[in-house]
């Protein structure tokens, strides 16, 4: 096994460890359907996906050194996207599923997961923006604001991250995130 296996390729290395991505992908898509139907992850699911992480972990080393990238992989979760979560922006349900996504990727692959979460996550705003037809609207506001030099309060209070946060199931940016991650190592390298 290499020593550096991204700092845990899921879908790469033994059969024992590639076996590991069954239910890393299933977790994760529970997770995102759960958050698409009921704009929540439970708890219960982002602790199984955690526990599974260390084992992944400590399968992909020797068990201190995966316990270590587990716990710093989780952390390091928590510390990307507390501070959304502390605007306002993402629930708390987004950032500890991906934190318990982080545990299975380890610190560097959950910097990783997190710019890739955050392209899908524009994506998907800007997606969930055309649907409900409101950016042409909102360009449109933002465009005359030098001639007008004020802004229609109805453009600003369907901005505003509660909203946001109840339409857009920013979980499921985070979840195709850290799959791509553990995908595709060094997508961003």
């Amino acid at each position: 096994m290499p020593a550096v296996l991204l700092e845990n390729s899921i879908f790469s290395g033994s059969v024992w460890l590639a076996a590991f991505a069954i239910p890393y992908l299933f977790l994760i898509g529970v997770a995102c359907i759960t958050d698409v139907r009921e704009r929540r992850i439970p708890n219960w699911l982002v602790g199984v996906l955690a526990l599974f992480g260390l084992f992944f972990s400590i399968g992909a080393r020797t068990l201190l050194p995966g316990i270590a990238s587990a716990i710093a992989g989780l952390g390091a979760g928590l510390i990307i996207w507390l501070p959304f979560y502390m605007l306002g922006v993402l629930g708390a349900g987004d950032v500890k599923f991906f934190a318990a996504c982080a545990a299975w990727l380890g610190p560097n692959g959950a910097w990783q997961a997190a710019l890739l979460s955050a392209l899908v996550g524009g994506a998907l705003a800007i997606a969930f923006l055309l649907r409900d037809s409101r950016l042409a609207s909102t360009l449109m506001q933002f465009a005359i604001i030098p001639w007008t030099r004020s802004l229609d309060i109805e453009t600003m209070r369907t901005m505003t991250p509660e909203r946001t946060r109840r339409q857009l199931p920013y979980g499921v940016a985070l979840g195709v995130g850290a799959l791509l991650a553990a995908r595709f190592p060094t997508l961003l390298s």
